[in-house]
């Protein structure tokens, strides 16, 4: 989410009411997830830039960079 506002911020769009949905697909042995997918919403004063900032993002958040090797992860907007 910091990543997100720091990339609306750096192009001087507005965003409001951020949100993350986060859900998961665990496996049973051993106990991990197998797949997570993270739903985005906000209120964006450029709505068409949401999914670009997003993508921005995610492509500079740590944890998703982690991630990726690890799961199937998908992030999308809402």
């Amino acid at each position: 989410m910091s990543n997100l506002l720091a990339a609306a911020k750096a192009r001087n769009i507005e965003i409001n009411n951020a949100r993350a949905k986060i859900e998961g697909e665990l496996a049973d042995a051993p106990a991990r997830y197998t797949d997570i997918h993270m739903t985005v919403t906000a209120q964006c004063s450029a709505p068409g830039e949401l999914e670009k900032l997003v993508t921005i993002a995610e492509r500079g958040c740590i944890v998703a960079n982690t991630l990726a090797n690890a799961v199937n992860l998908t992030i999308e907007c809402g």
